[in-house]
């Protein structure tokens, strides 16, 4: 009879131990998921050393104009083949595939090499957001655009595809 009840005690301690170690990797999860959270509200406020833009009305001077005009035409995009036309303060992006039946469209406005995005339709969870990016035309004749602040997450991950002009 005295070799039962050590075995109980023996078979206690190891769902003790069980017990402990499932609430370690519980308390893991919980602290990775926080770490988590902290590092992707960090990622959405990414600035780049770039002068502050601020939300300000202002005509379109020439100077903007000769902007618009290095990169209106139609571009393609190296991430998914989807289709970023402009034409003068406007845009539209379409997506390619038989899921993507909507057309964004928007405005931008352009100070130096500094382009401001905002969706007006096709994107109601980013309608009137601005999304402000650096632009570049490589000599391969490629357009680069690299993030300054955007809020809006489906257009921060198709803005930073590379463009060639059709």
């Amino acid at each position: 009879m005295p070799a039962k009840t050590r075995k109980k005690r023996e078979t206690g301690n190891k769902n003790n131990q069980l017990f402990v170690f499932l609430a370690i990797i519980i308390f893991i999860a919980l602290i990775s998921m926080v770490v988590a959270y902290f590092l992707m509200d960090n990622e959405e406020e990414n600035i780049t050393d770039v002068p502050k833009i601020e939300n300000q009305e202002t005509e379109q001077s020439t100077q903007d104009l000769a902007s618009v005009a290095q990169i209106e035409g139609t571009w393609v995009g190296n991430y998914d083949g989807a289709m970023l036309t402009i034409s003068g303060f406007s845009f539209a992006i379409e997506l390619s595939g038989v899921d993507a039946a909507s057309k964004m469209t928007g405005t931008l406005s352009v100070e130096g090499n500094i382009v401001t995005f905002v969706f007006a339709s096709g994107n109601e969870a980013c309608k009137n957001i601005e999304g402000h990016y650096l632009y570049s035309i490589e000599d391969s004749g490629e357009l680069f655009f690299k993030l300054i602040k955007d809020s809006c997450a489906s257009r921060r991950e198709r803005m930073s595809a590379t463009w060639f002009e059709l």
